[in-house]
């Protein structure tokens, strides 16, 4: 999923939906470390969880019933079926988690008794529960008042999950309706600076956790996206266009509950990122969001030294998965893709795998078929078969190639024939060449790697930060290729480097460098 200011297109339907301000929500499977709830009568998972296991949790969202399957009443009438299903636990959809952010106060009993009363004693193998949250806006975060009554609140949440056996709560910080982490288009004429407001962010986040382990000191919270949407070093291979712009908030936010976590509590980035599907993406995402973003190297702005010698302890990496081929169709998603997808992700996850489904109604019997369910248990349990690979410490690189270099006609944006892979030494007679508005492509392994820099003679002439990596840029979303200006005839020497990193930081992967002579 993306954020988004206006209802999108082709996108998970749990984005419109929400849109639309509908406040059904949709099917997650999450994975986590800890044991917790009550454990009495396994009923059909194949391979029991060990205590270092990832768990496996799940949550609905729009389907094509017209039952809420996440909340209480569905789940009492259909607790047998539900706890048969291949998961360790749910995310409880209750209706005041989309108010815990809203600036007014809630009262407990509006969140305890009618909602969690009824679920007391109910879970018998679903040992990791957890109640759902709906990031809103409350007010300006220099807003005394209104963020006083967003951390009471949230220490009301963290009592009923307490109170109710789950194990933490889960936040769902994508702004749907009321945004405000985008620093300096979500404010009008806002009074203080963009570090003014990441500090003063932090620090309420910091306020909400320190109130929230006061109630709950071992709570898990799990943030469906982590800091990478802030980082403008976040390299494109882990956000995949999940994240059209960067939110220079939402990252403080998260940094905050990091900091106020304690000794005990958990937070885990959720990493919703749809499109992995090989151990390499899962293992690049996970070296960047645990290691990568609070290094050295890349000396994230948002981020105090303090936080970042917790970051490794404090901090869980997980990923979402999701049922439906999106957002192109070369993202396939099918039951043999899942199982596979699910093994992966939960062999490198820290504590937590969610998976998203859409469509059918999971919760109800009957509402999926047996080969989805057979492919998720079958997932699950072959990661728990499979001998544990120890966490790399330090994190391998993964570096970025260029595969080739083509010469590009700018008048149509495509290769000139017989210039496909440019090597060695090249002539270039622009006489018969069939025009003069030429520029370079780099083609680089894998397709989305953090820049490119092209240089003539040494002298870098440009880096480009997204596909198509070309030597003057482009317009249009890559859909028209600018010309680049021609060095003088003669020869010269073409180097084009590919980084892990945006603006040619990070670790350089291998140049591919040629001789390129133009005569006219």
């Amino acid at each position: 999923m993306h954020f988004y200011r206006t209802a999108p297109t082709n996108v998970p339907q749990r984005k419109i939906v929400r849109w639309m301000l509908l406040l059904s929500i949709g099917t997650l499977i999450i994975a986590t470390l800890s044991m917790g709830g009550h454990h009495t009568t396994p009923i059909t998972a194949t391979v029991q969880a060990q205590d270092d296991d990832a768990r496996l949790i799940f949550m609905t969202g729009p389907t094509n019933s017209d039952i809420e399957t996440t909340r209480t009443p569905n789940i009492v009438q259909n607790i047998d079926y539900i706890e048969s299903l291949p998961f360790d636990g749910m995310v409880v959809d209750v209706p005041v988690g989309w108010q815990v952010m809203e600036g007014e106060p809630l009262d407990y009993n509006d969140i305890y008794d009618e909602w969690l009363t009824p679920l007391e004693n109910i879970f018998q193998t679903y040992t990791h529960n957890f109640l759902r949250a709906q990031i809103m806006n409350p007010g300006d975060v220099f807003d005394d008042e209104q963020w006083e009554i967003t951390v009471q609140n949230w220490r009301l949440m963290a009592r009923a999950a307490r109170e109710a056996g789950f194990v933490g709560i889960f936040l769902d910080n994508e702004e749907y309706y009321e945004p405000w982490f985008n620093y300096p288009e979500d404010y009008n004429n806002p009074p203080y600076s963009l570090e003014a407001y990441q500090a003063q962010t932090q620090l309420r986040g910091r306020q909400i956790m320190e109130a929230v382990v006061d109630e709950f000191p071992d709570i898990d919270i799990i943030f469906l996206h982590g800091p990478y949407v802030s980082e403008p070093a976040t390299p494109e291979y882990v956000i995949r266009n999940q994240v059209g712009i960067v939110y220079e908030l939402s990252g403080p936010f998260f940094v905050g509950f990091v900091e106020g976590a304690g000794d005990q509590a958990t937070i885990v980035d959720g990493g919703e990122v749809y499109q992995y599907r090989t151990e390499e993406d899962f293992q690049r995402s996970y070296d960047w969001r645990k290691y990568g973003m609070v290094s050295e190297e890349t000396d994230s702005a948002f981020i105090p030294d303090h936080v970042r010698d917790q970051w490794e302890e404090r901090v869980s990496i997980s990923y979402g998965l999701y049922n439906q081929t999106w957002p192109t169709p070369e993202d396939e998603m099918n039951p043999a893709i899942m199982q596979d997808t699910v093994t992966r992700a939960l062999q490198r996850a820290d504590d937590y795998v969610w998976f998203y489904a859409e469509g059918d109604p999971w919760f109800v019997p009957g509402g999926v078929s047996q080969e989805w369910i057979d492919a998720v248990r079958t997932g699950r349990d072959n990661a728990r078969s499979a001998t544990p690979e120890p966490t790399p410490t330090p994190p391998q690189v993964y570096l970025p190639m260029i595969q080739s270099v083509s010469l590009i006609n700018a008048d149509t944006d495509e290769p000139i024939a017989g210039y496909e892979a440019l090597s060695g030494e090249v002539t270039l007679d622009l006489a018969t060449l069939p025009t003069t508005n030429l520029s370079l492509r780099a083609n680089t392994e894998p397709a989305q790697v953090g820049s490119v820099q092209f240089a003539i003679d040494g002298a870098v002439i440009q880096t480009e930060n997204h596909s198509p990596y070309v030597a003057a840029g482009d317009t249009n979303g890559g859909q028209d290729i600018l010309p680049m200006l021609l060095p003088a005839a003669g020869t010269h020497t073409v180097t084009v480097t590919p980084y892990t990193q945006p603006r040619g930081q990070g670790e350089a992967g291998s140049p591919l460098t040629f001789e390129l002579e133009i005569s006219s």
